[in-house]
């Protein structure tokens, strides 16, 4: 496969139809805007687990700190 394309595409006759062209730019287009909205999506999600974890620890520091002051 790898072979037959670099045979055809390296060929000074090497021609792409413009429905082909458009069809793949079209392909292209929808897969970038997929990604991009999966990568939105997983950043969204990574900040709230920031978000998360740093209220967990942070209400775990302040149980802490009630309790050594209890203990005092």
């Amino acid at each position: 496969m790898a072979k037959s394309y670099s045979g055809s595409r390296y060929k000074d006759d090497f021609t792409v139809s413009r429905q082909d062209a458009e069809r793949l730019y079209q392909r292209v287009a929808s897969f970038l805007l997929l990604a991009k909205e999966m990568c939105n999506e997983k950043i969204e999600l990574l900040a709230k687990s920031a978000s998360d974890y740093a209220a967990l620890k942070n209400a775990d520091h302040v149980q802490i700190e009630k309790i050594l002051q209890t203990n005092i």
